[in-house]
Order: structure tokens, then C-alpha cells, then sequence
């Protein structure tokens, strides 16, 4: 009897025990949860009474120390919100801290101690197999000079369980590396690119460090991992969703992107452009056969940019005036043939342009084929319709230029020996 009243005391006591520690957690949780609301309460009231003062500043001084001032605000609950998702990693509030850290992180460059890689070291060393990871993913997609924010898509894309998380890091990984494929492309063409305002941009939010790894990375090397990826992701990944405007689905991206690794390289004939132009009237790409061909796909939301690019077609359009060169533009953004006249018109544009017109929300269908559907992209055609030249970011005047002059020779010569 006695030895059953212990074994029964000890079972009650085991199970007081287990009720006490679910407990514990149940209080630690709630106390991480109510931790991160009162956190972000604060920030949230002390962030409305700084942009307040924002509104009636007058000078550009006092909106340039109310900006600082809205930063230490940052930095200060940024530090809160990891010091938070470090002791209580299990808890709902440690990805929501993670992803709030990266969300309003302004430093720029991003330096290996700073709040955005701190954040990225957590979520490296304790959310890696999480279901939650959508919008962490989304927010590394892009571009993200930061290896550790790479190590981190690396590791989700091998270790996650979710297939849908998986592909969505497959995407973030090719992706970036197009991206960086672009600003590497435009740092090695432009020997000017530092003295250009969108230079001064580029090297203030991305830091020379990054700037010059890209510049000097292996570009065979960095074409052979985006189209690794791209398998990858038709493969495993095809149907997982994207929502995005350019891209429904993971597969919609590595297709594009392949057919244009695959098709649309030098000494590749291009394939034919149908469609209609800034006056309604049908244009196709295999009319101007014969000539030489710049094909210009563009937005007029980068208007900065552009100014300099449409004052180097214009002056390369009055310089080949009598001889087999054609400029032909697409634009990608316009959803009217009456607003692409207009923005053409007033930017004294007299070459013609495919109206590549939205479709249901998405971008049209020329540039997407030809993945055009982030950045803008330049192509020159021979008089027989091969692609002698290609770049992903506008190469210059020089380059352009002498390029564009060079094939407009050979196919004078061709056509009068």
C-alpha cells in the first residue's frame, strides 16, 4: 500500500510538474508576444510624433536631423526586437522581430555587424526549417550583398521540408544572381559610372566592397549557377506561386530565363517581334532585315536614366541618317498606345517602338518572352537578324557607339563590295 501511495504521489507530482513547465512556456511565450507589441508600440508612437515634426520642418536641415533621428529610432528597437528573437527563438515573435529588423534596417551598406546581418545569423541559426519564411524569402529577393543572406536561401532551399519555401529560395538565389549579373555588367562597361548620380546611388547603398566582388566574379561561372537554378526550378519547383506581376510562378521565371540564356545570345538569330507601334500601326522585327538594328526595351518610370540613353540614340540616329541603321524601341511599361505616343512625343522620340501593352495585370507578352521584365535591356542585330551584341544595362555612349558603327560598316560593305 505504501509503495503504491509513492508510485501514485510520484505520478501526481510528474504530472503537476509537466502542467507547471507547459506553464512556463505558455507564460514565456506570451511574455515574448507581449514584449514584441509593447515594442513596436513604442516605436510606432515615438516614429508618428518625429515624421509630425517632419511635416513642419522648413529647411532641409531640419528634415536631414529629423531623418536621423527617426534612424536611432530604428537602430534602437531594432536592438530590442533581436535581443528578443534571441532568447525566445521558439516563440511567434522571434521571425516577426527578424523580419520587422529587415524590413526597416537603413543602413546602407550592409556591414557584417549591423542589424541586418545579426538578423540574418538568427534566422541562419534557429528558422531555417521554418514554414514561415515567405516574406524573410521575398525580402532577400532582389538583391542582397550580404553572403550571409545567401548562405541563409542555401541553406532553406536544402533543408526547409516545404517545397513551396524551397522553390521560392530557389527563385531568391537565381534571381539575385541575375541582378548582380546587371550591376556587374554596368560597373565593368561604364568607366564613368562613378561620376553618373545613379552611380553615387548604387555605390552609397551597395559599397565598393560588393561593388568590386561582382565586377571581378567569373561571369561563366555566375551563367552557369543562374541556369543551375533555373533547372532546378523547373524540375522541383514549376508550379509553386509567386504573385508577382512579372512572374506567376517559379517556373514562369526559369523558363524565360533560360530561353533567354538558351536563344537570345550572340551569334543567335533573334526571333520575330509582332505587334503594333505608337501610331496603332503593325510592325514586325523581320521588316528591317538588311539594316542594322539597336532594340531598346524601356521604361519611362526611369526618366533620369533615360534622359542620358535617349540623348545617345537621338545623336546615333542623326549620325547614321542615310545609312542601313534602325533604332527600334519596346516599351514595356505603358498601357496605352495613346500614353506611349504621348511619353515618345514629349521626349522628342522619332524612331518607332513596339507598344508591348500589360496584359491582365502582368507585364506584355514581348518582354516577357524576352525577359525584359526588371530592368531594361539592349540588343544589336545584324542586317541578316543575328545578335551581335547584348547587354542587360545601358553600356554607355562609347561602347555603344563604336559597337553599333562597327556593324553598320560591315553591312555597307556587304551590300556594296
Amino acid at each position: 500500500m505504501w509503495r503504491v501511495s509513492v508510485a501514485l504521489l510520484l505520478s501526481l507530482l510528474g504530472f503537476c510538474m509537466l502542467h507547471a513547465q507547459g506553464d512556463k512556456v505558455e507564460d514565456a511565450t506570451k511574455t515574448s508576444e507581449d514584449r514584441y507589441r509593447a515594442i513596436i508600440a513604442e516605436y510606432d508612437r515615438a516614429v508618428g510624433t518625429v515624421e509630425a515634426r517632419a511635416m513642419k520642418a522648413k529647411t532641409d536641415d531640419e528634415r536631414l536631423a529629423i531623418l536621423k533621428e527617426k534612424i536611432l529610432l530604428e537602430k534602437k528597437h531594432g536592438a530590442d526586437l533581436l535581443d528578443l528573437a534571441d532568447r525566445h527563438p521558439t516563440s511567434t515573435s522571434a521571425i516577426k522581430s527578424l523580419k520587422w529588423v529587415l524590413l526597416h534596417d537603413s543602413e546602407t551598406p550592409v556591414t557584417k555587424n549591423g542589424m541586418h546581418s545579426k538578423a540574418i545569423a538568427l534566422l541562419l541559426r534557429d528558422h531555417v526549417t521554418s514554414d514561415r519564411l515567405t516574406d524573410i524569402i521575398a525580402h532577400l529577393t532582389g538583391l542582397n550583398p550580404n553572403q550571409e543572406g545567401a548562405n541563409f536561401l542555401h541553406a532553406v532551399l536544402e533543408k526547409n521540408p516545404s517545397r513551396e519555401i524551397q522553390g521560392r529560395a530557389c527563385f531568391a538565389l537565381g534571381l539575385n544572381l541575375q541582378v548582380e549579373e546587371v550591376f556587374a555588367t554596368t560597373v565593368q562597361l561604364r568607366t564613368d559610372w562613378k561620376t553618373t548620380e545613379w552611380g553615387k546611388e548604387l555605390q552609397l547603398a551597395l559599397g565598393d566592397d560588393y561593388l568590386r566582388k561582382i565586377r571581378d566574379a567569373d561571369p561563366e561561372k555566375r551563367s552557369k549557377a543562374i541556369e543551375s537554378f533555373c533547372q532546378r526550378a523547373i524540375d522541383k519547383y514549376a508550379d509553386v506561386p509567386l504573385e508577382l506581376p512579372t512572374y506567376r510562378t517559379v517556373g514562369d521565371w526559369a523558363e524565360a530565363a533560360l530561353f533567354e540564356m538558351r536563344t537570345l545570345k550572340i551569334g543567335k538569330e533573334a526571333p520575330d517581334i509582332e505587334g503594333e507601334d505608337q501610331y496603332g500601326n503593325k510592325i514586325k522585327l523581320t521588316d528591317s532585315r538588311g539594316k542594322v538594328v539597336f532594340l531598346d526595351f524601356w521604361r519611362s518610370s526611369r526618366l533620369e536614366e533615360r534622359k542620358e540613353i535617349w540623348g545617345c540614340e537621338r545623336s546615333i540616329t542623326r549620325a547614321m541618317k542615310e545609312k542601313p541603321f534602325v533604332i527600334l524601341g519596346v516599351s514595356v511599361q505603358e498601357t496605352s498606345i495613346k500614353a506611349l505616343k504621348k511619353v515618345m512625343d514629349e521626349n522628342q522620340l522619332t524612331w518607332r517602338s513596339f507598344a508591348d501593352l500589360p496584359k491582365e495585370g502582368s507585364l506584355g507578352p514581348i518582354s516577357r518572352r524576352w525577359n525584359a521584365v526588371w530592368h531594361d535591356a539592349f540588343y544589336a542585330l545584324d542586317g541578316k537578324g543575328v545578335i551581335r551584341a547584348k547587354w542587360v544595362a545601358y553600356p554607355g555612349e562609347k561602347n555603344l557607339t563604336e559597337t553599333l558603327e562597327k556593324l553598320v560598316k560591315e553591312e555597307s560593305r556587304a551590300k556594296d563590295p
